[in-house]
Protein backbone atom coordinates (compact mmCIF):
# COMPACT_ATOMS: atom_id res chain seq x y z
CA UNK A 1 0.00 0.00 0.00
CA UNK A 2 1.51 3.27 -0.92
CA UNK A 3 2.38 5.59 1.79
CA UNK A 4 0.53 9.32 1.38
CA UNK A 5 2.99 12.18 1.91
CA UNK A 6 1.13 14.39 4.42
CA UNK A 7 2.53 18.00 5.19
CA UNK A 8 3.05 18.94 8.65
CA UNK A 9 -0.42 19.86 9.96
CA UNK A 10 -1.58 16.43 8.37
CA UNK A 11 -2.85 17.56 5.11
CA UNK A 12 -1.94 16.05 1.67
CA UNK A 13 1.55 17.33 0.95
CA UNK A 14 1.81 19.63 -2.33
CA UNK A 15 2.37 17.54 -5.31
CA UNK A 16 0.14 14.02 -3.71
CA UNK A 17 -1.72 12.47 -6.31
CA UNK A 18 -4.18 11.93 -3.73
CA UNK A 19 -6.64 8.83 -3.46
CA UNK A 20 -6.98 6.07 -5.73
CA UNK A 21 -10.88 7.10 -5.78
CA UNK A 22 -13.98 4.47 -5.38
CA UNK A 23 -12.84 1.48 -7.50
CA UNK A 24 -16.18 0.43 -7.35
CA UNK A 25 -17.74 3.29 -9.08
CA UNK A 26 -17.69 1.91 -12.53
CA UNK A 27 -19.14 -1.10 -11.95
CA UNK A 28 -21.92 0.75 -9.21
CA UNK A 29 -23.04 2.98 -12.29
CA UNK A 30 -24.02 0.41 -14.35
CA UNK A 31 -25.66 -1.41 -12.08
CA UNK A 32 -27.36 1.53 -11.23
CA UNK A 33 -28.10 2.19 -15.32
CA UNK A 34 -29.38 -1.24 -15.73
CA UNK A 35 -31.38 -1.06 -12.84
CA UNK A 36 -33.13 2.07 -14.22
CA UNK A 37 -33.63 0.65 -17.76
CA UNK A 38 -35.68 -2.33 -15.65
CA UNK A 39 -38.42 0.14 -14.37
CA UNK A 40 -40.60 2.07 -16.75
CA UNK A 41 -42.79 5.31 -16.09
CA UNK A 42 -45.75 2.54 -15.28
CA UNK A 43 -43.98 0.75 -12.90
CA UNK A 44 -43.31 3.99 -10.52
CA UNK A 45 -47.22 4.70 -11.44
CA UNK A 46 -48.31 1.71 -10.22
CA UNK A 47 -46.07 1.41 -7.16
CA UNK A 48 -47.43 5.20 -6.55
CA UNK A 49 -50.71 4.22 -6.48
CA UNK A 50 -49.71 1.31 -4.65
CA UNK A 51 -48.25 2.97 -1.97
CA UNK A 52 -51.04 5.38 -1.77
CA UNK A 53 -54.02 2.63 -1.42
CA UNK A 54 -51.48 1.32 1.64
CA UNK A 55 -51.27 5.12 3.28
CA UNK A 56 -54.68 5.18 3.23
CA UNK A 57 -55.68 1.94 4.80
CA UNK A 58 -53.48 3.72 7.50
CA UNK A 59 -50.02 2.22 6.93
CA UNK A 60 -47.27 4.66 8.29
CA UNK A 61 -44.13 3.65 6.32
CA UNK A 62 -46.25 4.10 2.86
CA UNK A 63 -47.81 7.58 3.92
CA UNK A 64 -44.21 8.40 5.12
CA UNK A 65 -42.55 7.73 1.87
CA UNK A 66 -45.52 8.85 -0.49
CA UNK A 67 -45.35 12.39 1.57
CA UNK A 68 -41.34 12.62 1.44
CA UNK A 69 -41.55 11.80 -2.62
CA UNK A 70 -44.37 13.86 -3.23
CA UNK A 71 -44.86 17.02 -1.18
CA UNK A 72 -40.97 17.10 -0.02
CA UNK A 73 -39.25 16.60 3.35
CA UNK A 74 -41.03 19.13 6.27
CA UNK A 75 -37.51 20.26 7.34
CA UNK A 76 -36.41 21.62 3.54
CA UNK A 77 -40.13 23.57 3.04
CA UNK A 78 -39.59 27.07 3.48
CA UNK A 79 -42.33 28.33 6.27
CA UNK A 80 -45.46 29.27 5.68
CA UNK A 81 -44.81 32.86 6.21
CA UNK A 82 -42.27 32.92 3.83
CA UNK A 83 -45.02 30.92 1.07
CA UNK A 84 -47.43 34.00 1.69
CA UNK A 85 -44.98 36.77 0.88
CA UNK A 86 -44.10 34.45 -2.19
CA UNK A 87 -47.41 34.39 -3.42
CA UNK A 88 -48.17 38.35 -2.49
CA UNK A 89 -45.11 38.87 -4.53
CA UNK A 90 -46.22 37.36 -7.43
CA UNK A 91 -49.56 38.31 -7.15
CA UNK A 92 -48.36 42.28 -7.25
CA UNK A 93 -46.11 41.30 -10.12
CA UNK A 94 -48.70 40.07 -12.13
CA UNK A 95 -50.97 43.58 -11.23
CA UNK A 96 -47.93 44.96 -12.44
CA UNK A 97 -48.17 43.36 -16.10
CA UNK A 98 -51.72 43.67 -16.01
CA UNK A 99 -51.37 47.52 -15.85
CA UNK A 100 -48.49 47.23 -18.49
CA UNK A 101 -50.64 45.44 -20.99
CA UNK A 102 -53.43 48.24 -20.44
CA UNK A 103 -51.30 50.58 -21.21
CA UNK A 104 -50.47 49.31 -23.68
CA UNK A 105 -53.67 48.44 -25.23
CA UNK A 106 -54.26 52.28 -24.48
CA UNK A 107 -51.57 53.45 -26.91
CA UNK A 108 -51.82 50.61 -29.47
CA UNK A 109 -55.07 48.89 -29.42
CA UNK A 110 -55.59 45.57 -28.38
CA UNK A 111 -53.92 42.82 -30.04
CA UNK A 112 -55.86 40.96 -32.24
Amino acid sequence: MAQWQRASGGQFAPGNRGGPGNPMAGQVQRLRAALLQSVSEDDIRDLGQGLLRLALKGDLEASKILLRYTVGEPNKMPPTEECEIDELKRRAEVRKLKKLEDFDNQLYGPEE
